[in-house]
């Protein structure tokens, strides 16, 4: 059945979004056995070194719950089994700060240890949970026909207000790298995101996960069958469900986690006591605040590059705290929890499935005004490209803009890399990113790498091309950093070899830049291939890919030969013309190009960048065949 998530609620990543991947993993049943009774004594802690140390620290921007004066919950006597390493301790006071008698009041540990750290770090918690502290029971574990259903009791009441004694507990196999469980109160309707989510009749009959539950204290565990790595585990610290209070807790298989939007920082989080908060404000972008949306979604990249994710669907005012054992807790002020894990196994995977789950120019000097129409000419040309990018990531679930990691997740040293991002696969973007600046280093993973300014840029539009830019030549790397020189009017631009990209020519407006012609460009890998693709349609009506209204043209290179395959073609891009074939990387001058058999004289070739030029009359919706030798 279709499973997939309706368009409504599939959340932008960003500015960024989609690529597709196939997912290999081993496979099998998850039946009721994988739900085992895990015994207490196994519930651990992380044995890391000591961070910093705090009791407590207000959140930011939201009003968090607070418990009435006195009010402590059940007296208890203070725990007797308190040496849980510094790193892996769960904070037992995240309403206020408290006194040692009332942290052992609530029947937790106080170990003071150090000062307080300043803002936005927060530190070792002081009063934090023992092993033993109370938590929920799992009960009547029962099978369904999505998966298991069950009841949590608690019998002791928590130090906050209006405990939920009594939760639900439903885990539904969804799809194969897809789960989903929801903790809710089954006695009163809580309020839950409105949004129109995947509904499955059916557990799936394969899984990528497994899943185990504890019994007491309660926790779910999920693994990855391919190699055993626990992905999810919420044994770790107590499970508090009040009228004003959720927090679930889980240990994290790696440090390396990002997501968790919309805050200014860097692109992979901190787990060095780092508290996040999600609640919306209309302020500047300050950095480790919180800013106008809430993306509660965190993509976690594991040891070798494998990924998951994981998203809870709740829209309270909530905290996120990151620690180093490493761990993550939710603090919710309200709702359910409603929690999705997404198995990958590649970050492509995961953003994939995750989302299957939605000034006056004039004032300005001229030569400021030059670098704008640049940039704006430079836009313009590369919207074929970014319409076609659009178009997979409807269809197939792919970022647009997307970070390196999601192509090159087998190199870590793309996995930080937060100021630089890609056009879907093929075009890497490097910005200057401080003012005055005329240079710019960036990160080039392996392949040859080819500078977009370099290609000619002739008068295919009724508008002046931009000025020819400087002749750079290709940068085969390894995987390394360069220094690019970054003019003020330029941005730095590198196609990827192995990919071919379509441009057009410039107008005034859109829709007068849609009827010029076109032009591609061609980088060859050192086998001398590359492909790439063209989606096309009248540029505004709705469901023109559910009607057959688009023409679609897929474009390869092999052999010194350029030709186009057409998957689809109707009147909206018929009669697209295709006025000139960029192709960078060939080797030497050809003596003789053809187009569709005729002979091309006007061609030019430049060895310093190896870059052949051939105009040619074609129309991008009939197949032709351009070949040199």
């Amino acid at each position: 059945m279709d499973a997939r998530w309706p368009l409504c609620c599939r959340p932008l990543l960003g500015a960024y979004i989609l690529v597709s991947l196939a997912t290999a993993a081993l496979l099998g049943h998850v039946l009721l056995h994988d739900f085992l009774l895990v015994p207490q004594e196994q519930r651990g802690f992380s044995q890391v070194a000591e961070g910093l140390y705090r009791a407590r620290q207000q959140g930011a921007g939201h009003p968090g719950p607070q418990a009435p004066p006195g009010h402590h919950g059940s007296p208890r006597a203070a725990p007797t089994r308190c040496d849980v390493p510094p790193n892996s301790r769960f904070d037992c006071a995240p309403d206020k700060a408290i006194t040692q008698e009332q942290c052992e009041a609530r029947g937790c540990c106080y170990v003071p240890a150090g000062q307080w750290p300043r803002v936005p770090r927060m530190g070792q918690p002081w009063c934090f949970f023992p092993p033993s502290y109370p938590s929920y029971k799992l009960h009547n574990l029962t099978t369904t026909e999505t998966g298991y259903t069950a009841t949590l009791t608690r019998a002791t009441p928590t130090f906050f207000p209006k405990d939920i004694l009594t939760l639900r507990l439903d885990v539904l196999l969804e799809t194969e790298s897809r789960l989903h469980f929801t903790i809710k109160d089954p006695a009163n309707r809580r309020y839950e995101v409105p949004l129109e989510t995947p509904r499955v009749r059916s557990r799936a009959s394969s899984t990528l996960y497994s899943v185990d539950l504890q019994e007491e204290p309660f926790g779910v565990v999920v693994r990855r069958k391919l190699d055993g790595r626990v992905l999810l585990n919420t044994t770790v610290a107590p499970l508090f469900f009040a009228d004003q209070f959720l927090q679930l807790s889980t240990s994290l298989p790696s440090q390396h986690i990002t997501g968790l939007a919309e805050h200014l920082g860097s692109l992979m989080l901190s787990t060095n006591w780092t508290k996040i908060t999600l609640w919306n404000r209309d302020i500047a972008p300050e950095p480790n605040v919180n800013l106008y949306g809430s993306h509660p979604f965190y993509l976690v990249l594991e040891d070798g590059g494998l990924a998951h994710g994981v998203f809870l669907l709740n829209s309270n005012a909530m905290d996120v705290i990151l620690q180093p054992s490493p761990a993550l807790s939710w603090r919710s002020t309200g709702g359910i929890l409603d929690m999705y894990i997404f198995l990958g196994p590649e970050p492509k995977s995961v953003v994939r499935q995750y989302l299957e789950v939605p000034q006056e120019p004039y004032r300005f000097s001229e030569t400021a005004q030059r670098a704008m129409r640049k940039a704006l000419a430079l836009r313009y040309r590369l919207l074929p490209l970014l319409y076609t990018l659009f178009h997979r990531a409807h269809v197939g679930g792919e970022t647009v803009a997307r970070p390196l990691f999601l192509e090159f997740p087998e190199d870590p040293r793309t996995w930080a890399v937060d100021r630089q991002f890609l056009w879907g696969a093929a075009l890497l973007i490097t910005p200057v990113l401080e003012a005055g600046k005329v240079e710019v280093t960036g990160y080039f993973p392996a392949g040859t790498w080819y500078d977009l300014q370099t290609v000619p840029a002739e008068a295919l539009g009724s508008l002046p091309p931009p000025p020819p830019a400087p002749v750079t030549p290709a940068i085969h790397s390894r995987g390394q950093w360069v220094t690019l020189p970054a003019p003020l009017d330029t941005i730095n631009l590198h196609l990827r070899a192995g990919h071919i990209i379509p441009l057009q020519g410039l107008g005034l407006t859109t829709t007068e830049s849609r009827k010029q012609p076109m032009a591609l460009v061609a980088a060859l890998t050192t086998n001398g291939e590359a492909r790439g693709e063209l989606f096309w349609d009248d540029g505004e009506s709705l469901e023109t890919l559910e009607r057959g209204a688009y023409t679609q043209v897929v474009f390869l290179v092999k052999n010194n030969t350029v030709v186009n395959e057409l998957v689809h073609v109707t009147s909206e891009g018929a009669g697209l013309q295709l006025r000139k074939a960029t192709v960078l990387g060939v080797a030497a001058a050809p003596k003789q190009v053809l187009s569709n058999g005729v002979p091309v004289s006007n061609f030019t070739y430049s060895p310093d960048t190896k870059t052949l030029d051939i105009p040619v009359s074609l129309t991008m919706g009939e197949q032709f065949v351009i070949s040199w030798s």
